[in-house]
């Protein structure tokens, strides 16, 4: 789809502003696509460290472990949604671009 230009740009300089705004998309369009796969590898780590966690909790009920092993998995977990809320914050905003 073409954009109607200014009739000041004309030749080099129209051919250069879309060149510079199918950049721009391009880019935009990555950015999005990337926080996406970003926001699934976090929502994943956090379900790996919250499996680790409860295993941790069962090893220390089972007196197999310290409770260094819990505080670490729990420090890991809180790591973890931290990231992931984070990122939850911002998606949105790239969504926006590209939900038409």
């Amino acid at each position: 789809m073409k954009l109607p230009l200014p009739v000041s740009c004309n030749g080099a300089g129209a051919k250069s502003a879309e060149l510079v705004l199918i950049s721009a998309v391009a880019d935009a369009y990555h950015a999005q696509l990337l926080a996406q796969e970003q926001l699934l590898l976090a929502q994943q780590t956090l379900a790996d460290w919250e499996h680790s966690l409860l295993l941790a909790r069962q090893l220390r009920a089972a007196e197999q472990s310290s409770g260094l092993d819990v505080a670490q998995a729990e420090g890991q977990v809180a790591s973890a949604e931290a990231d992931l809320q984070a990122r939850c914050v911002c998606l949105p905003y790239l969504t926006m671009l590209f939900s038409c």
